[in-house]
């Protein structure tokens, strides 16, 4: 609510993909997946070592978009970063050119 009180008409990216592969991102983003084993966020779902990464991503996708849902002044705009229509769906939301979107860290599996 923090959040809301300064920037009550913020609008928010909601970054979406398949959780399996959000996990497999995570694992393999340097030492990502070791800092969230080090969290302890019972409020958001993840208590140590008990809670699966891809259950933590889709319930942090529910927390985005009932934040929005209870505060109406914030707009939201949800984009799936893996299909081919994202730097469209950016575009329409922003009114940049497509071509400011894209992808610029696509990994091959650095570290496991």
């Amino acid at each position: 609510d923090a959040l809301h009180a300064h920037y009550p008409d913020a609008t928010f990216i909601l970054n979406l993909r398949d959780p399996v592969r959000w996990e497999s991102s995570v694992r393999n983003w340097f030492q990502l997946k070791g800092r969230f084993k080090k969290t302890h966020l019972p409020e958001y779902g993840y208590p140590r070592g008990t809670v699966a990464l891809q259950e933590f991503y889709v319930n942090q996708t529910k927390r985005v978009r009932d934040f929005v849902k209870t505060h109406p002044s914030h707009a939201l705009v949800e984009v799936n970063i893996e299909e081919e229509n994202a730097g469209d769906v950016m575009a329409e939301a922003f009114g940049l050119s497509k071509s400011c979107w894209g992808k610029s860290n696509a990994n091959s599996g650095r570290l496991k």
